[in-house]
């Protein structure tokens, strides 16, 4: 199973336990350590950084998507549309003009 998922920078170690004697946990111990250790190198805290800004642009993103329909609903809209097809406006000027109204 380990090596479906494609080539990654740690392999998980399998550590042999058993929980009704405690066999085994140090091995455990000394893998999360190493583990953590990886993960420290690896930069953990830009990983974290890059997926906290990766969920702030999302939420960004669908409210900004929001506030345009509301406000690219009815005569504004075809106003715009009516900019494009008369090329007095580029896509990109129609959509600055349509969002930047009242």
């Amino acid at each position: 199973m380990l090596d479906l998922g494609g080539a990654r920078d740690w392999r998980p170690p399998i550590v042999e336990t058993v929980a009704t004697t405690g066999e085994g946990i140090g091995g455990l111990l000394e893998a999360l350590d190493a583990h953590r250790a990886h993960l420290d190198g690896d930069g953990l805290a830009g990983r974290r950084r890059a997926h906290a800004r990766a969920q702030l642009e999302a939420v960004v993103a669908a409210a900004l998507r929001e506030r345009a329909a509301q406000r690219a609903g009815g005569a504004a809209l075809e106003a715009a549309v009516e900019m494009l097809l008369e090329g007095r406006a580029d896509p990109y000027g129609a959509a600055e003009t349509l969002l930047s109204e009242p």
